[in-house]
């Protein structure tokens, strides 16, 4: 199906809906796998599909978070750089990319036509920035 990444990858033990399934389709063969192709280095998944029950219990977590449709993915490359990482994702189709420093990872949110994300995708870049109370603030890249 995928040729870099496993549905218990992304899904874990869950169940997912058809909607849910069709969105990490398109978020996996449009954007993941051709990532991974270009890094030529694996993409660990720290984050994928969540229940909505699962994501209110993330602190700080957004309470319409993609990843609850299956639309995010949260990922952490292995054995190079994350700045170099995340560079790689210009031009491809993801709808929002933030690049977490402090906690070593990368969020990359995409829209498909078929799924319960439907419209453009932006192409937006995010660095996140956490000060020492663990406050979050973004700057657009």
């Amino acid at each position: 199906m995928w040729r870099h990444f496993t549905k218990k990858e992304l899904l874990g033990p869950r169940e997912a809906t058809p909607e849910v399934l069709g969105a990490l389709d398109w978020l996996v063969t449009h954007v993941l796998d051709r990532w991974r192709d270009a890094l030529g280095k694996p993409l660990r998944v720290t984050s994928g599909y969540r229940t909505v029950e699962e994501n209110e219990r993330i602190p700080g977590a957004a309470s319409d978070s993609w990843h609850t449709w299956g639309a995010a993915v949260d990922v952490a490359p292995v054995g190079v750089n994350l700045a170099y990482a995340f560079s790689l994702l210009r031009g491809l189709p993801f709808d929002k990319a933030i690049l977490y420093p402090s906690d070593g990872h990368i969020h990359v949110q995409a829209r498909n036509t078929e799924g319960p994300v439907i419209g453009a995708n932006r192409n937006l870049r995010y660095r996140a920035n956490r000060d020492s109370k663990g406050k979050v603030t973004y700057v657009r890249l």
